[in-house]
């Protein structure tokens, strides 16, 4: 008995159906992350949720790292999440406390 080669590349573009009959598959999109689609208005990186936040927090430190390895300084500064009300989504900051007022203080 001889086994010939089969070739499998053209079963990615087709399917059976029940009856057994030959059908093209639909070619389908991956659906965007809301997250990645949605942006604060006031322009910063929206992130969908505090497990998201806190997974980008962690990168961006090894990023600072690894930049102040190759280069001997880093710009990177992120230290914290938040909670924004306008979008209702989290952002990462540099700064390390949380103030209610950022105005000019008055004598």
């Amino acid at each position: 008995m001889k086994i010939s080669h089969i070739d499998y590349s053209d079963l990615s573009e087709v399917a059976r159906t029940k009856s057994g009959k030959r059908a093209a598959l639909k070619q389908t999109r991956k659906p965007i992350a809301k997250s990645a689609s949605k942006k604060c208005p006031t322009g910063k990186v929206r992130l969908k949720d505090h497990k998201q936040a806190v997974h980008n927090l962690h990168k961006a430190k090894g990023a600072g790292r690894i930049e102040l390895e190759n280069n001997g300084s880093t710009n990177r500064q992120e230290c914290r999440t938040y909670f924004c009300g306008m979008c209702k989504g989290h952002h990462l900051t540099s700064k390390r406390e949380w103030s209610t007022f950022s105005g000019p203080v008055a004598a």
